[in-house]
């Protein structure tokens, strides 16, 4: 064996190497004859040996430093992607949110639009309202129409108030109920309740209810209702 033109434990730039290209040079030395052979010192053979050691331990640290900062690079841009999903989970939540209260909103008008068109009060001459019923009354729709029947009463300042029951076709107590609520209301502002198109079931519901018909005024249809309120002023 012949030694190297420039054995690196002799060149002097050695001391000018980093450890780990040091030990990355001196590994490749394998077949010196400074380190095998008769020739070997074993000092030296033992320092390559060691060198070689050190250079395959530094590889297996920097190969899995490397790997270390890959998975880490991975682990950021998933946590980076997370975050995105999450922003974007929130925006279509807000988003979301805001149209289900837009929605609520809308259904409460629309609700409130219909309980009105249900209750409605039709103006037939002067002094004289009347309130058509049609299918079943309950306290939202009694609330309704005893809020509108009594608004028209002052407002309009009538004296009569037809109360038409012809599209009620069944009752029960809790309709009936409202109903003489509504009844009594009209009455506490001074005017005259005529009860119209009245059904023998809700006749006979009301009267269960300990139903005063003198109280009240009760006709078959709304325009005999209507004359006998327009023959009523006449004669005042």
């Amino acid at each position: 064996m012949s030694r190297c033109a420039s054995c690196l434990l002799e060149r002097q730039d050695a001391s000018s190497l980093s450890p780990e290209d040091f030990q990355e040079q001196l590994s490749q030395c394998t077949e010196c004859p400074l380190v095998s052979g008769e020739t070997a010192i074993p000092a030296i053979r033992l320092l390559v040996q060691k060198q070689r050691d050190a250079a395959r331990a530094s590889r297996k640290q920097r190969n899995e430093t490397n790997k270390l900062r890959t998975e880490m690079e991975d682990l950021r841009a998933e946590s980076h992607k997370y975050e995105d999903r999450v922003m974007r989970l929130e925006v279509l939540h807000q988003t979301t949110t805001q149209e289900l209260e837009a929605q609520v909103a809308l259904a409460r008008e629309q609700e409130q639009t219909l309980r009105a068109l249900s209750a409605p009060i039709l103006r037939l001459s002067k002094g004289v309202i009347a309130l058509p019923v049609i299918g079943r009354v309950d306290a939202a729709r009694a609330d309704v129409m005893m809020k509108n029947l009594l608004a028209e009463l002052s407002e309009r300042q009538a004296n009569s108030a037809i109360l038409d029951l012809t599209g009620v076709s069944e009752i029960d107590g809790e309709a009936a109920n409202h109903l003489l609520r509504i009844l009594s209301a009209a009455r506490l502002l001074g005017a005259e309740v005529l009860l119209t198109g009245l059904r023998g079931e809700v006749a006979r519901m009301l009267v269960g209810l300990d139903f005063d018909p003198s109280r009240f005024t009760t006709l078959a249809t709304v325009e005999e209702a209507l004359r006998r309120c327009m023959s009523r002023a006449r004669s005042h």
